[in-house]
């Protein structure tokens, strides 16, 4: 027996109007979606096989951790600025300042660490007026070397420093 209310079919607007809706949320949610994991596929190889990688923390929305190699341990986490050659790599994080880190199976030293001043001064990467002797002779963001790749290492001739020499008159 058939039904006696006859079936009212979705007027032409009301279903273009739905598809839109539709499509809108659809967009509302991929979009932030993308936008939130593209950032989490950068890094940035440093001598020694170390590795700058952003990592997701729930705290602080991403971070940038410092790794002995790409599938090595952590040895610094929330790396801010980096100073570094082929021997050693230092610099500062958010939260527990300075680092110092001379490659190969040495643990990093902090800034609160006994041994501190001495490392920093083996790695050369200080000088007396505090500036960084490095490749690119400053301290880089970390956030920069990820998203820069021109700022290569690389590109420097072997054992020498590109901007640490003293200028000359």
């Amino acid at each position: 027996m058939k039904s006696a209310i006859p079936s009212d079919p979705e007027p032409k607007w009301m279903r273009k109007t739905r598809i839109t809706l539709e499509f809108f949320a659809a967009f509302c949610v991929i979009y932030p979606t993308i936008n939130v994991l593209i950032p989490f596929d950068q890094y940035y190889m440093l001598p020694k096989g170390a590795v700058l990688v952003r990592v997701f923390d729930w705290k602080k929305w991403s971070r940038i951790d410092l790794l002995r190699s790409w599938d090595g341990e952590l040895l610094v986490r929330d790396v801010d600025d980096v100073c570094f050659d082929r021997k050693a790599i230092e610099g500062t994080t958010v939260r527990s300042g300075s680092f110092v880190w001379l490659g190969e199976d040495a643990p990093p030293t902090r800034g609160d660490d006994r041994a501190h001043k001495d490392v920093l001064r083996e790695s050369g990467l200080n000088g007396d007026d505090g500036r960084c002797l490095g490749y690119f002779g400053s301290y880089l963001g970390a956030e920069l070397l990820l998203r820069y790749p021109e700022f290569d290492w690389q590109r420097a001739e072997p054992d020498e420093k590109p901007r640490s020499r003293p200028h000359s008159p």
